[in-house]
């Protein structure tokens, strides 16, 4: 993935992550800025995160692929905490609107669970470099707010990448085919899986060569292709993606990507 695609992602995975045990939201808000202006700091719903862009380079021995630097600033606040300690380790365990009273350094283990989820998730390799931390800032209504940045470095592709569904499977039976394949990793794009029939050895090339199977849902992972006759037929399963939360018919920036797709050739008795 890229580098919007990668921020994205992480930006998802820290809206939904929760706290083991409770199941609260661990962040009250996380946005993609490198860092919120101090107008709008007051609003915020702490704990925050802003996820960042940094410094870039690239790979020389492996065209189309870069580094660059992903800034995660998380910022967090304890009421009536005037030296700062319950802002940084945690207290009032009570206090529900501040995250159940956990401190930055809790937050920044969540942080660390949220990268390697990407990392095993999505392949992604996305190294720690450094951690700087912010000025303590305090407020008599509010107590005291603290910061830091995680500094990070991904390895990205220069180009917005699109994960297909792996193994496809087709059994052939009499008058049917049995077909189950394995979703792509869940992403914030992610929209539906579409299964494509032909008839002949020769698979469909893209969502519009051949005939769609009807699936029970858009995030299937098998069906039973019925009412078939005898013959050779090919299948295609493709993932598509809503990069910007509206219906297919009504933008055309909804991406169907075609490549990557797994194939598969199967004779019905």
């Amino acid at each position: 993935m890229n580098i919007w695609q990668v921020q994205r992602q992480i930006k998802k995975l820290l809206s939904e992550r929760t706290w083991e045990g409770t199941g609260a939201r661990v962040f009250g808000a996380v946005r993609i800025s490198n860092g919120p202006a101090e107008a709008a700091a007051s609003s915020l719903i702490y704990p925050s995160a802003f996820i960042g862009t940094g410094d870039g380079a690239a790979e020389d021995q492996i065209p189309g692929h870069l580094t660059r630097s992903v800034e995660i600033r998380i910022m967090a606040r304890a009421s009536g905490d005037t030296l700062g300690e319950n802002a940084m380790i945690g207290a009032n365990r009570t206090d529900t609107a501040h995250s159940e009273g956990r401190g930055l350094l809790e937050l920044e283990e969540e942080v660390f669970a949220t990268i390697k989820q990407l990392q095993n998730a999505f392949g992604i390799k996305i190294s720690f470099r450094a951690v700087g931390m912010g000025t303590p800032e305090y407020n008599e209504s509010t107590g005291m707010m603290t910061n830091e940045v995680l500094r990070f470095e991904a390895d990205c592709t220069d180009a917005r990448y699109y994960h297909p569904p792996q193994e496809l499977v087709a059994t052939g039976g009499v008058g049917q085919v049995t077909l189950s394949w394995a979703l792509p990793p869940s992403r914030w794009d992610r929209r539906r899986v579409r299964l494509i029939r032909k008839a002949g050895a020769t698979p469909p090339a893209n969502i519009a060569d051949g005939t769609v199977v009807t699936l029970a849902g858009d995030l299937s992972t098998g069906v039973v292709d019925s009412g078939l006759a005898p013959g050779t037929y090919s299948y295609a399963i493709f993932a598509t993606y809503d990069e910007f939360n509206v219906p297919a018919s009504a933008d055309s920036r909804v991406s169907e990507p075609e490549t990557g797709s797994t194939r598969a050739a199967v004779t019905v008795t």
